[in-house]
């Protein structure tokens, strides 16, 4: 599955994300999201395992080193 900017996710809790921006990091696929219904956002890794496509949480270094590039490709 390819991930767009502006695109509108469901996720399985039946919530809104709208994809702000997608960054690519350490051979993964990093998106940053906002819920629809509130201003909160989340940055999910995006993982394929035979070829079933699914958002998991990061670790903490993770975090930071896709918080940074974001921060550097939007300047």
């Amino acid at each position: 599955m390819n991930f767009e900017k502006d695109q509108i996710l469901t996720l399985e809790n039946n919530l809104e994300y709208l994809v702000v921006d997608i960054v690519n990091y350490n051979n993964n696929q990093y998106l940053y999201l906002v819920r629809m219904d509130e201003d909160k956002f989340n940055i999910v890794k995006v993982i394929n395992e035979n070829g079933i496509i699914g958002l998991g949480k990061l670790s903490d270094e993770e975090y930071y080193n896709v918080l940074e590039l974001l921060h550097k490709q939007n300047q």
